[in-house]
């Protein structure tokens, strides 16, 4: 992909939104995975133009998630780091982990 990919304020903003019903909808097998999966769709769709990498990238998404809710906003982030930078796993967690770890 040559184009570099580019969240507008405005869809940083959708999603910021979006996550304020983080807790809206909870199961047993997977906490919180559906708030996380909706929060994300603003920023699915305007990195991802074919259907069925927005399915692909919405289903990777609706994996295990459970967080603090007031804590759940720096962990958004991640996503977009991981797509535009090209970070590895590892590093996510690294990130993640020292962000965090002074709360």
């Amino acid at each position: 992909m040559t184009e570099k990919l580019q969240l507008s304020k405005s869809d940083r903003q959708k999603v910021w939104w979006r996550s304020t019903f983080l807790q809206g909808s909870w199961n047993y097998e997977r906490m919180q995975n559906l708030g996380w999966a909706y929060s994300l769709i603003p920023a699915i769709k305007k990195l991802y133009t074919n259907k069925e990498d927005q399915a692909a990238a919405l289903k990777r998404h609706l994996e295990f998630f459970n967080t603090q809710p007031f804590m759940a906003n720096p962990i958004f982030v991640l996503p977009w780091l991981l797509k535009k930078k090209k970070l590895t796993v590892l590093t996510s967690k690294m990130l993640l982990s020292k962000g965090l770890k002074s709360v």
